[in-house]
């Protein structure tokens, strides 16, 4: 089995299209480890895109969606959990909104 691993995409939605566009076809599977969120200096458009591209792709059987540690402090709201550097009211509530229960810890693949 191949397995294409993408960490770290820190909003840049079109890496993970070009790697994609790349690789898709090649592989048999795609993991995403996480860290969709934090980019320095990022707008809530760019979470809006990020979370746009993970809404379109996880439905594909193919693809594996897994949290990062920069994307759980938005989707659980756990007093003291938050990344004081990073993390927004306004940011964790669009991406709650938009991906909510959606993003798994972990899945077996095999």
């Amino acid at each position: 089995m191949k397995i294409c691993v993408i960490p770290d995409l820190h909003n840049r939605v079109q890496v993970a299209r070009d790697i994609l566009e790349r690789e898709a076809n090649n592989v048999d599977r795609v993991v995403f480890l996480g860290d969709y969120f934090d980019n320095y200096g990022e707008t809530l458009k760019d979470i809006s895109n990020m979370n746009e591209f993970i809404y379109e792709n996880i439905v594909n059987d193919k693809y594996d969606f897994l949290v990062g540690n920069h994307d759980s402090h938005y989707l659980f709201n756990v007093e003291g959990f938050h990344c004081k550097n990073s993390w927004s009211h306004e940011k964790a509530v669009l991406i709650r909104a938009d991906l909510g229960e959606r993003l798994r810890f972990f899945k077996w693949v095999v």
